[in-house]
């Protein structure tokens, strides 16, 4: 969970999940409250989650899916160094339709560079 420093609310939250630890491998899913969208908040919990992952669970790759009309989510992988690998059309359903998903991925060596 994010929490505001301040005021001690929870204002987001960012896990791994999916995790595959035979293949060393997991998913980031993350989330902010749209007051706290744009300060950089996100990609650096993305940053230190990576960092986590990659040094002390010894994983080797890590993945973001993100709707293709989420344009912050999407710069969030981007900025944090994730490689766009493609879209997953129809890949999801929410709010009763499907959504393309743009997946992205960083392998450890890309990271640790």
């Amino acid at each position: 969970m994010i929490f505001n420093a301040s005021s001690d609310k929870i204002i987001g939250t960012i896990d791994l999940h999916h995790i595959d630890s035979n293949n060393r491998k997991a998913e980031i899913g993350y989330w902010i409250h749209s007051s706290y969208a744009g300060q950089n908040i996100i990609s650096k919990a993305v940053k230190i989650l990576c960092a986590y992952s990659f040094e002390v669970l010894e994983l080797n790759k890590l993945t973001i899916f993100a709707d293709v009309e989420n344009i912050p989510s999407n710069k969030v992988a981007l900025k944090t160094g994730f490689q766009l690998v493609g879209t997953k059309r129809q890949d999801i359903i929410m709010y009763d339709q499907y959504r393309d998903m743009n997946e992205y991925y960083l392998l450890k060596s890309d990271f640790l560079q």
